[in-house]
């Protein structure tokens, strides 16, 4: 395809990777992994229905599980069914990787625009095995959905990508700031 329009050429890349990816072959974890997102995006998109009724927007929400007797179970309780991630945000670095890693070491290391304080979506092997989730090294392709243009090959040690990620192959969420 030849064209001066840039917003055409956005929609033939996205038709690459809508093709592409999915083709691409996978393997099964055998790694316990993370995926990191800023309060803003899991309030957004991974919180149920009445939590987000509760809290009108994502700083309020963030004060209060930052304040919260025990983060990580307000977290949990308040997570929604819906997926985890959709296959074009399922980026993934191994756990071993980044424990014991501070929110801006986290930050640095993942190379997340936003600042600390992040949602860990603490993926364990048994889970995502049982969830029938499956993995692969990121390829440039994968950049496209979102325009990331941030991202090279190799930056982040052992990422790897899935398909869409269900709550079923969530072992735990945990506040990292």
């Amino acid at each position: 395809m030849r064209t001066s329009d840039p917003d055409l050429v956005l929609v033939a890349l996205k038709d690459l990777y809508a093709a592409t990816a999915p083709t691409l072959p996978m393997t099964t974890p055998t790694l316990d992994y993370a995926r990191f997102v800023p309060v803003e995006a899991f309030w957004q998109y991974n919180l149920s229905d009445p939590a987000k009724r509760r809290f009108r927007t994502s700083t309020i929400y963030g004060s209060y599980v930052q304040t919260s007797p025990d983060p990580d179970a307000q977290l949990a309780a308040d997570l929604g069914p819906q997926l985890l991630a959709p296959a074009a945000n399922s980026w993934l670095v191994p756990l071993r990787n980044v424990n014991g890693l501070t929110g801006y070491e986290v930050k640095k290391k993942l190379r997340i625009d936003p600042p600390p304080p992040y949602v860990a979506m603490v993926l364990s092997v048994a889970k995502m095995v049982m969830s029938n989730v499956q993995v692969r090294d990121p390829r440039g392709i994968d950049a496209i959905p979102y325009g990331l243009l941030q991202w090279r090959a190799g930056d982040v040690r052992d990422e790897q990508i899935d398909r869409d990620i269900p709550v079923a192959a969530l072992g735990r969420l945990k506040w990292w700031s």
